[in-house]
């Protein structure tokens, strides 16, 4: 069988951990010893060298950071002012900028660290006042006397025992207690090893809480599933799961199922070949449950709609439809199964443009019943709590099933989840009170900004590292439209940024999503999206007021290219490219009417002499001659997304996840592609629908990548919580 229960065990470093997260809270200065070492989570630090280490690996600390390091473990669970860091780091007579100073440091701590200041886990931010080391520590000291090395077997030992037992009273059972308190681990994923996330959720749980699985992508290679048993100190990958998506559990706990190239499929055991149950075709969102009546329930879709609810038997392989989106195509809804309850119904997250609704579906009457707004996600805890995503939190409220509703507030349960798309956060409840979940990295850690050459060459940008999504490059060369996360208030702000070094100009602030923006009016204006709805456009040289573009719309508008020839804007509309996607034009003439041209199209881009129109379609990147005419089915250039044309409109550049790709293109006669190639290929940032993730500079030559910060904007961990349930109210709130 692909899966095992083992008798409970627990090793010794499980063991001081447990103790570590129950007994050793932060509330009492720790008394450092000759040689301190503090251990943290998956980290140890050696005041004495300032030697930090991760899972034993060295990571890198200057003198400074460390020094500040020292003083916070010294102090866990204090508030340690400023003042006193000045006093202890910075001596009387060393001329420094003292505030930079410490905020670089500190700055560098958290790196080290991967820990975020909005959601720290390690060092947390009083305001004004100073810092305070917030996790757990254990500290070690290598050099005792002979008597309190006497001391401390003998109390070890006993705690050793004591923590044995309580271990067997925390750990998930069938009868679990609500009594017993929560319990909170940290598995760290293997060596260079993070979360692989996509629209759907990455981390799975058996019925029993003994067996986690999770989607990991290691250096390079194709992301695969791994299994780790909470009671051993490994994890290991299940064969033939390259490239999974979407993990889910058997009931019994025995089997596996999971999407594979848009396939679902399932892995029986490692003596048994992989099967296919059924495809569900691309950009359909991967959501599938498999419940105690033997089924699996999935989303796929339908010939006439674009997402429809299936299930399926794993004996027969029979798919059977059972609710079909009844609204029309301009309002289409989305099925996404999340969980079973006790009386076989089920727990759907539905997607209606932006409104995200919990519903309870019966397959037997085929009847749905609104259960919450707004969330994701569900799950529904022996006690009726109804837990749910929403943002980076799982949330919960009181639910009833007869009648079906919700009642009072609901309430933060669960911190810095993780997102997993329309699936809501990436985690997973087992029957036990056992929580597995995603904790949730920066958006955008400090990505640096590089010029590359089609060989793959890298040249430096003279603008410092940060939080940046990078857009069009202005037409004269010397200015790019960068979008700036803020993590004090989530919102991006849009700035013409001059790729000299000088002094920016901020465009816009307040979206949510990615801005989207190109330069209109040669290279004076920018046209952009605007409360992540509907098109404006802004004077930027010199600096005028907003002027109305289109209506607002309920829908995303994202500007893609211009027609300087036309004086025309080509833009997407859509929510994702899995909903509604269509491109428009819009004259920059007067009016805010657009024009619809196509259906399904995402980057609509024109060539230089604005015949041809490459696009993204459900295919892959195409070329079409424009304006468009009817039945013109286009020309395949591949698979793959964001396409630019060269300046000379005879080659077409796009990107297929890593690779940067380039394809010759002759419009003489019959218009074709030949020669389609890999340029190179690295791990710049992605290309989303709102953003092409790369932009070409005036001269052609070269082009704008943004290289992410891996470090801080994966997952290299998972948390789990023991006895989870204890922690939710016994009576109303």
């Amino acid at each position: 069988m692909l899966l095992t229960t083992h008798a409970f065990k627990l090793n010794f470093v499980s063991v001081i951990f447990i103790f570590d997260s129950t007994m050793g809270q932060p509330a009492t200065q720790l008394q450092p010893a000759p040689n301190p070492v503090y251990r943290f989570g998956v980290f140890g630090f050696e005041a004495a060298s300032g030697s930090l280490k991760r899972s034993g690996l060295p990571v890198r600390l200057q003198d400074q950071p460390a020094r500040l390091l020292a003083v916070l473990l010294e102090k866990s669970g204090q508030l340690v002012t400023r003042d006193e860091l000045r006093l202890r780091i910075w001596p009387s007579d060393t001329f420094v900028q003292f505030d930079a100073s410490l905020n670089t440091a500190i700055g560098k701590v958290r790196y080290a660290l991967r820990d975020d200041a909005d959601n720290p886990v390690f060092i947390e931010t009083v305001p004004r006042q100073g810092y305070r080391f917030i996790a757990p520590v254990q500290l070690d000291s290598p050099k005792l006397p002979q008597k309190s090395q006497k001391n401390l077997i003998a109390f070890g030992l006993a705690a050793l025992a004591l923590l044995i037992v309580g271990a067997w009273q925390f750990w998930p059972s069938r009868q679990t207690s609500s009594s017993a308190p929560a319990v909170r681990l940290a598995i760290a994923l293997p060596p260079d090893t993070h979360l692989a996330t996509f629209f759907g959720r990455s981390v799975a749980i058996t019925s029993d809480g003994q067996t986690v699985a999770f989607i990991g992508q290691t250096g390079d290679a194709d992301s695969r599933i791994w299994l780790r048993n909470l009671n051993q100190n490994q994890s290991t990958p299940v064969p033939g799961s390259e490239g999974a998506r979407n993990v889910e559990f058997s009931p019994d706990g025995k089997s596996i199922l999971f999407v594979q190239d848009d396939c679902f499929k399932l892995a029986p055991s490692p003596d048994l070949p992989i099967r296919t149950l059924g495809c569900v075709g691309k950009n359909i969102p991967h959501a599938a449950i498999w419940s105690k009546d033997g089924f699996i329930y999935y989303m796929a879709p339908d010939k006439a709609y674009p997402a429809s609810l299936w299930r399926v038997s794993p004996a027969s392989g029979q798919p059977e439809l059972i609710l079909t989106n009844t609204q029309p195509s301009t309002a289409p809804e989305y099925f996404l199964p999340v969980s079973q309850l006790e009386d076989g119904r089920l727990l759907l997250s539905v997607f209606r443009f932006m409104e995200r609704t919990i519903e309870v579906f019966d397959p037997v009457r085929r009847t749905r019943t609104p259960l919450h707004f707004p969330g994701s996600g569900g799950f529904l805890t022996p006690s009726n709590w109804l837990t749910f995503h929403e943002g980076i939190q799982i949330r919960a409220i009181r639910a009833s099933l007869d009648p079906v509703r919700t009642s009072g507030s609901s309430f933060v349960i669960v911190d810095g989840v993780m997102r997993a798309g329309w699936s809501g956060g990436n985690f997973a409840a087992s029957e036990t009170g056992t929580l597995v979940y995603a904790p949730q990295p920066r958006l955008l850690g400090d990505r640096e900004l590089v010029w590359v050459d089609l060989t793959g060459k890298e040249s430096a940008v003279s603008i410092p590292p940060g939080p940046y999504e990078a857009g069009e490059i202005s037409p004269d060369g010397k200015h790019v439209l960068l979008y700036k996360y803020k993590a004090e208030d989530q919102r991006w702000s849009l700035n013409a940024v001059p790729l000299d070094g000088g002094p920016w100009i901020e465009v816009y602030r307040g979206s949510k999503k990615t801005p989207s923006a190109i330069w209109i009016d040669s290279g004076k204006s920018v046209l952009f999206t605007a409360d992540d709805t509907h098109l404006v456009r802004r004077q930027v040289f010199p600096l005028g007021p907003v002027r109305d573009g289109t209506s607002n719309v309920s829908l995303r508008q994202t500007p893609v290219s211009l027609d300087s020839r036309r004086n025309e804007v080509l833009f997407t509309e859509g929510y994702r490219a899995a909903t509604i996607s269509s491109v428009h034009r819009l004259s920059l003439n007067g009016g805010s009417t657009p024009e619809k041209l196509l259906d399904g199209g995402l980057f609509p881009t024109l060539s230089p002499d604005g015949n041809w129109l490459a696009v993204v379609q459900p295919r892959g990147v195409a070329v079409l001659r424009y304006p468009l005419q009817p039945g013109d089915k286009g020309i395949h250039v591949g698979h793959g997304t964001a396409p630019l044309w060269s300046l000379d409109g005879r080659r077409i550049y796009f990107r297929q996840n890593k690779k940067f790709l380039t394809a010759e293109f002759s419009s003489l006669g019959n218009a074709g592609i030949k020669n389609v190639r890999t340029c190179f290929e690295s791990a710049y940032a992605l290309a989303d629908n709102w953003s092409r993730g790369y932009q070409m500079h005036p001269d052609g030559r070269r082009f704008l990548f943004v290289k992410p910060d891996f470090q801080t904007e994966e997952a290299h961990s998972l948390n789990v919580i023991l006895n989870w349930f204890s922690e939710f109210p016994q009576t109303d709130r």
